[in-house]
């Protein structure tokens, strides 16, 4: 399944760093102006900012998409090089309710978290 163009659409990027976890994220929401309310395509980049300590598992840092198709179907996918694009982007789908499927839950809701208080900080406190 091909993930949808987002030509036209509102886009909101952010880029941040969190010392207490040791990771980067950056990641753009996109706003189908059909559904203004919902951001319908989430693409997000975790990277570990330093050495992985041995008791944690190292988080995949490959670049990942969610896209809520109806408010009913999420798809979600993880970006794999593709020699034949030159190393561009091939978009894989997750399984629905597989093992990486599952793994994205906690991440984007961490994600989204931190979005709003980002927000909530630009804005001088004020509720979003």
């Amino acid at each position: 399944m091909a993930i949808p163009s987002v030509e036209g659409w509102e886009r909101i990027t952010g880029d941040l760093e969190f010392a207490r976890q040791r990771v980067a994220v950056q990641y753009e929401f996109y706003v189908n102006p059909a559904r203004p309310a919902i951001y319908e395509v989430v693409r997000y980049r975790v990277t570990d900012l330093g050495p992985v300590p041995r008791d944690k598992v190292r988080y995949p840092t490959t670049e990942k998409l969610q896209w809520d198709r109806d408010g009913r179907d999420l798809r979600r996918f993880e970006c794999v090089a593709s020699p034949e694009a030159g190393g561009a982007c091939a978009w894989h789908e997750m399984e629905k309710g597989g093992a990486a499927y599952v793994r994205e839950v906690p991440v984007l809701l961490w994600l989204y978290g931190a979005h709003n208080a980002r927000n909530k900080t630009m804005r001088g406190g004020a509720a979003s």
